[in-house]
């Protein structure tokens, strides 16, 4: 299982907002998370973007394809001029 989860949504811009939560199991002490974000105008560029961030070459390879299906999914929206929700 991969410790990190992301969060995806669409600016007031109609960039599409990528956040991502690295979650490290730690017992005894408080976590604080503070996501890595990410914003570009569309999938491609967003894909870019965030394969020079080494923490998500590390992902499932499973975790990758839902965000692909994900981000599609909020171009899609922006385009059509819809509200995204992540599944």
């Amino acid at each position: 299982m991969d410790q990190n989860y992301n969060i995806i949504c669409i600016g007031q811009n109609k960039f599409i907002e990528l956040y991502y939560f690295n979650f490290n199991t730690c017992y005894d002490t408080e976590i604080i998370l503070y996501p890595v974000c990410f914003s570009a105008a569309n999938t491609y560029l967003l894909f870019n973007l965030i394969s020079l961030y080494n923490k998500f070459n590390i992902i499932s390879t499973n975790h990758k394809l839902y965000l692909g299906k994900e981000l599609f999914k909020a171009e899609v929206a922006i385009k059509i001029n819809q509200i995204y929700i992540q599944d």
